[in-house]
C-alpha cells in the first residue's frame, strides 16, 4: 500500500522500488500452473518465433519424447437468431462477436520417425507443468527478474528439477542475474553440488501453527556433510513428527481382525 501510494504520486525515490515489484517479481502458485500459464506460454509462442524455437528445444532437452508443438487458433462466432424478440436480444452480450480458443498439440516422435500429435489435456501433469513454466521462465531470464515458484518439484522428476535450478547458476544462460526462489519437499535437492549453504532455508511450524523461517547456516554444517541425510535425521528440524501411537489405535492388528 505504501509503495502504491508513492507510485501514484510519482515519488522520485520510491517509484523505482514500486516498478521493481511490478515488473521484476513473478509469482507462480502451484494451483494456477497448468491451464492459465499454458495459454500464456502458447500465446507467447504465437507472437514470438524465437520463443517458439526456444520452447521446442526445452521440450526436447527435458526428454519428454516431444519433438515439437503446434498451436491452432479456433475461432467461433456467436450469432443470435433473427427471430429472437428484442426483449431477449438485449440480454445476450457479444452478439456477432468472435471468441478464440487455443488448441495446443504436442508432437511425439515414434521409433519409425513419424510424428503423433496429442492435445495437452492428454499429456501427463508433469509435461503440462513443464510447458506452462515456459513463458515465466523465459521472461525471468530475459529481464533478470526474480521468480517465486510454489512447489517447483510438483510432478517433475528430481533430475529435471536439478537441471532447471542449475540454469540459474550458469552465468552463460543467466547473464541478467535472474533469481529463483522456491519451496520443496524434495530432499535430493539438499546438495552442496547444487546450492551454497547460505541458499538453503527451512520452514517449521510451532505448536500454535505459526511458521518460522531459518537458514541452514544456523547449524554450521560441514562442507562435506550429507545435508539430505542430516535433514531426514531431524538435525535441522522442519520435519513432520509421525504419531505412530495414534495410528496403532486406529488400525486393528491382524489378531483382532
Amino acid at each position: 500500500l505504501f509503495l502504491s501510494v508513492a507510485a501514484t504520486f510519482e515519488h522520485e525515490q520510491l517509484y523505482s522500488v514500486y516498478q521493481w515489484f511490478a515488473n521484476n517479481l513473478l509469482i507462480i502458485d502451484v494451483n494456477e500452473m497448468n491451464e492459465m500459464l499454458e495459454i500464456v506460454t502458447a500465446e507467447k509462442a504465437i507472437t514470438n518465433n524465437n520463443f517458439h524455437e526456444i520452447m521446442k528445444k526445452r521440450l526436447q532437452f527435458a526428454d519428454l519424447g516431444i519433438a515439437d508443438f503446434l498451436i491452432e487458433k479456433k475461432v467461433s462466432t456467436f450469432n443470435l437468431p433473427d427471430n429472437l424478440p428484442n426483449e431477449l436480444r438485449h440480454i445476450f452480450e457479444g452478439e456477432g462477436e468472435e471468441s478464440m480458443e487455443l488448441d495446443i498439440q504436442m508432437n511425439h516422435q515414434t521409433q519409425e520417425g513419424s510424428l503423433v500429435s496429442f492435445p495437452t489435456r492428454d499429456e501427463s501433469l508433469g509435461t503440462r507443468r513443464y510447458f506452462a513454466l515456459g513463458a515465466p521462465w523465459f521472461d525471468t531470464f530475459s529481464n533478470g527478474a526474480t521468480l517465486f515458484v510454489d512447489e517447483l518439484d510438483a510432478s517433475l522428476h528430481p533430475i529435471l528439477v536439478r537441471a532447471l535450478v542449475a540454469e540459474f547458476h550458469n552465468s552463460a544462460l543467466n547473464s541478467q542475474n535472474a533469481q529463483l526462489i522456491f519451496n520443496t519437499h524434495n530432499v535430493t535437492l539438499l546438495d552442496h553440488a547444487l546450492f551454497r549453504r547460505d541458499q538453503i532455508w527451512f520452514v517449521e511450524k510451532d505448536k500454535g501453527g505459526a511458521s518460522h523461517l531459518y537458514p541452514l547456516l544456523d547449524f554450521s554444517p560441514r562442507k562435506d556433510e550429507s545435508l539430505a541425510k542430516g535433514y531426514l535425521q531431524g538435525r535441522y528440524g522442519a520435519i513432520p513428527l509421525i504419531r505412530e501411537d495414534l495410528w496403532r489405535g486406529i488400525i486393528p492388528d491382524d489378531k483382532k481382525s
